[in-house]
């Protein structure tokens, strides 16, 4: 008579199931989920960096439209100053500071839009 454990060890299928296989797949599986994990994480950056730029190319157009009527601005108000400065030793009057600081305004807004174009357009 047979035991009970023969009876089932009869019962199981006697073919091979080729578990070594499956260690395999399971093994890319768990590469290929890593992978796609690291992927979505970039997905994200990349989204990130493209709104950056966006943001920037969209700043940059603002400022190329801007420039000229800074200039203009820079130059009227260096245009009043060079007057005033004119009168001003006609007269034999010193410049008051406030007056000088502000005319030394228009001359470094000048310069700082300058090199900010120059910037953009080496883009």
């Amino acid at each position: 008579m047979k035991s009970r454990l023969e009876k089932v060890y009869d019962k199981m299928p006697k073919k091979k199931l080729g578990l070594k296989k499956h260690k395999v797949d399971l093994g890319l599986v768990d590469d290929i989920k890593s992978k796609g994990d690291s992927i979505a994480e970039m997905i994200g950056l990349v989204r990130q960096d493209k709104q950056d730029v966006e943001m920037a190319i969209s700043k940059m157009r603002m400022i190329k439209t801007d420039y000229n009527s800074i200039i203009s601005m820079a130059d009227e108000l260096d245009d009043l100053y060079n007057k005033f400065d004119e009168m001003a030793y006609e007269l034999g009057l010193e410049i008051p500071d406030d007056i000088y600081s502000i005319g030394s305004n228009s001359k470094e807004l000048r310069r700082l839009t300058d090199e900010l174009a120059k910037l953009i357009d080496n883009i």
